[in-house]
């Protein structure tokens, strides 16, 4: 139903198959020359729902539901109803292991927030995973599960410390810079696994993906509102959707034609089991590290 609702505004076939596999996960209408250059510049998770799409949605219908907050309960209500979407958007693509996971960690996240008043995304994260592997242990083995469960890791273990800093020095363009640090923290943390199971690195996917980033919010957001919206009023914004999907598609191709916008090489699993090894390291040398303080005292004279 869905996919015959986006059909509507087929104008262009490779953004519309484009915009269709970020909104509602069908792939069905990606040629083969799209579905390179995406994989070539290392952006092939844009193309499969994922945390980044429902973060979206979740965004969205937060936004949207705010007026309820001054009525009674209204922190509770909106919590319901962004639970309710998000696992609904989540059965429209098909409950993938990586939609499952995010759906898990956007629903704990919404819970915490009017429960308990607090949310800790690694204490989180740790309790999704478990559950998952618990319902199915081959999870463990699924390349989109293993990428999106170390993006997150990446995003909270150097994302979020790194925008606090960016928060508390005030930096001009801050909603920006953090698009720029989550991209880039999350490409890196999934570089290794893409190296040792696709046998190719790209480089340029860490410089692109603030930009394309951008162009999903678009897309994501206008291709909700396409189907959430009647008809009448849904138009303009499945017209928006498309044309930011064939820019997106047009910026992605570019990239892809650069002889230099990727490398192919075989990473070796104790390259992998060093790499990550080195992160966390990396990342409890940060955890722990602690300015020192220095102390006036008096001195008589």
């Amino acid at each position: 139903l869905a996919v015959r609702r986006l059909e509507r505004y087929l104008r262009d076939s490779a953004a519309h198959a484009t915009a269709e596999a970020m909104v509602v996960g069908s792939r069905r209408m990606v040629d083969g020359r799209v579905g390179e250059n995406y994989a070539y510049t290392g952006l092939t998770h844009l193309m499969a729902i994922s945390g980044l799409h429902l973060g979206i949605v979740m965004l969205l219908v937060n936004t949207l539901m705010s007026p309820l907050l001054v009525i009674y309960r209204g922190y509770e209500i909106r919590a319901l109803i962004v639970i309710a979407l998000l696992w609904l958007f989540a059965a429209v693509s098909g409950f993938t292991p990586s939609v499952v996971r995010s759906a898990l960690m956007l629903t704990v996240f919404q819970l915490s927030r009017v429960v308990l008043q607090r949310y800790d995304s690694l204490n989180a994260l740790v309790v999704v995973v478990i559950v998952m592997l618990m319902f199915n242990p081959n999870y463990l083995y699924d390349v989109s599960f293993q990428l999106s469960v170390l993006a997150v890791v990446g995003i909270v273990a150097w994302g979020v410390p790194i925008m606090g800093v960016v928060a508390r020095r005030n930096m001009v363009g801050e909603g920006f810079t953090s698009t720029l640090i989550i991209s880039m923290v999350a490409t890196l943390w999934a570089m290794p696994i893409v190296a040792y199971t696709f046998e190719q690195v790209s480089f340029m996917s860490v410089i692109i993906s603030p930009l394309v980033f951008v162009t999903a919010y678009l897309i994501v957001g206008c291709g909700v509102f396409a189907l959430a919206l009647p008809l009448s009023v849904a138009e303009p914004f499945g017209y928006a959707m498309e044309f930011v999907a064939e820019l997106q598609n047009s910026i992605v191709a570019k990239v892809a034609a650069w002889d230099f916008a990727t490398m192919h090489y075989t990473l070796p699993g104790w390259g992998v089991a060093l790499i990550y090894t080195l992160f966390v390291m990396i990342t409890l040398v940060g955890w722990s590290w602690d300015k020192k303080k220095m102390v006036t005292l008096p001195i008589d004279e």
